[in-house]
Order: structure tokens, then C-alpha cells, then sequence
């Protein structure tokens, strides 16, 4: 079976929401149905075998795939190299992502870390992909 890796994608994004809503994203790889849980989706939908067939597996967040802090400061190094240090301090704080999004936004960065950050996506996802033992299609 094969997995549109923009359908993955949407999935992580999904996952990594779940800060306030408890989200998770499981993907069967028998059919490459991915079942979205979380706090807003309806039990009553989901699989009855989901946690016990083997066949179901766990989409990781952003967060599982350590795509958060590191890979910021990864970027603050490579494209934002007179900043580093108030990148480092907004980190040091609650809230960091939204003063860094202000601070992206105030450097005309903030589409550049979109695609940085989405290609990283991508190559974690691949990688996981190759272990999961998934065919992806990445034209989509």
C-alpha cells in the first residue's frame, strides 16, 4: 500500500497539535487509512482494534521526530545569525514559539522558516517511513 506523503504530512501537523487537544494520528498499513484521535474526534469512529492490531501505527508529532527547539536554533545558526542569542532567550521562556514567529515576522524570515521547518518534516518523515517498512508517494 502506498501513502501520499502530503496525507503524512497533514497528519504530523494533526499530532503536533496536540498540545490542547490530545491529538494522535495512526495509520494502518495494510489499507494506508490514517485514523485521526484526539479530545475533538468522536470515539464512535475509531477502529475497535486500533490499539491491538499491529498493523495500526502511531504518526509521530513534530515533537516525537525532535523537530522543535533544536531544530529552531539549527535554523537561528543558518539563517538568522545576528539573532542566535534572542533566539536562544526566547527559548528560555513559556510562549517561545509565538515571540519567535514575531521575531521571524520582524526579519522578513517567517516563509523561509516555513520551508526550512517543512523539509525537515519531510526528511524525518521519510526516514520513518523506510523503518515503518511504508511506501510513500511523494508527488503529492
Amino acid at each position: 500500500m502506498e501513502v501520499k506523503l502530503s496525507d503524512l504530512a497533514l497528519a504530523v501537523d494533526f499530532s503536533s497539535s496536540g498540545l490542547l487537544f490530545d491529538s494522535c494520528t495512526y495509520l494502518n498499513r495494510c489499507s494506508g487509512k490514517i485514523v485521526y484521535t484526539g479530545d475533538l474526534i468522536d470515539d464512535e469512529e475509531l477502529p475497535d482494534d486500533l490499539y491491538d492490531n499491529p498493523d495500526y501505527v502511531e504518526i509521530p508529532s513534530k515533537q516525537d521526530m525532535n523537530l522543535g527547539k533544536r531544530l529552531v536554533l539549527r535554523f537561528a545558526a543558518e539563517h538568522l545569525s545576528e539573532h542566535v542569542e534572542t533566539v536562544h532567550n526566547i527559548f528560555s521562556r513559556r510562549g517561545a514559539y509565538g515571540r519567535f514567529k514575531v521575531l521571524l515576522d520582524q526579519t522578513n524570515m517567517l516563509d523561509e522558516w516555513y520551508r526550512y521547518e517543512e523539509k525537515a518534516v519531510t526528511r524525518e518523515l521519510l526516514e520513518w517511513c523506510l523503518v515503518n517498512e511504508i511506501t510513500v508517494n511523494e508527488d503529492s
